[in-house]
């Protein structure tokens, strides 16, 4: 479970830290002076059993300081995929296992099988043009029966 938390903290570091161990670094010596510089757990102990990224934190914070992502999620606001790389708009994958509304769900709510293929990191033309699709699809549906916005506690 350890070895999970520092993974899933080290592929949070996002696109930069990839970009950077792809194409800039040389030599294993830079590689592992940088992967240790930037090596975090992801795992808060807020709730023990869950973590901060939890179903019930999640719920405690949407009930004491409801915000406007929350109502959009409430009202199921659209939000369309209008193209890679557009400002503060999802990618192709968030809109494929949200229908195309908005979510304001994390964490918790996303399998770890998802998480693990950084399904949200894949540019529309790729996700299209491989497997991508149907193994989202495919995973969102094995995870949950229904959408869980219409089940929060």
């Amino acid at each position: 479970m350890e070895r999970d938390n520092y993974l899933e903290g080290l592929t949070l570091r996002g696109l930069p830290l990839l970009n950077m161990v792809l194409f800039k670094i040389k030599d294993h010596s830079h590689l592992v002076s940088t992967i240790q510089q930037h090596m975090v757990s992801s795992y808060i102990p807020f709730n023990a059993v869950e973590g901060v990224l939890g179903e019930t934190q999640q719920a405690l914070q949407r009930e004491r300081h409801p915000s406007e992502r929350d109502r959009k999620q409430e009202h199921r606001a659209p939000f369309p995929f209008l193209g890679d790389g557009e400002p503060d708009m999802p990618p192709l994958a968030w809109t494929i296992i949200w229908n195309g509304t908005y979510s304001n769900l994390y964490g918790w709510y996303i399998s770890d099988e998802m998480r693990r293929w950084g399904y949200v990191f894949w540019d529309a033309a790729t996700l299209e043009g491989t497997v991508g699709r149907e193994m989202l699809r495919r995973q969102w549906e094995e995870y949950w029966d229904d959408d869980p916005r219409d089940n929060l506690i």
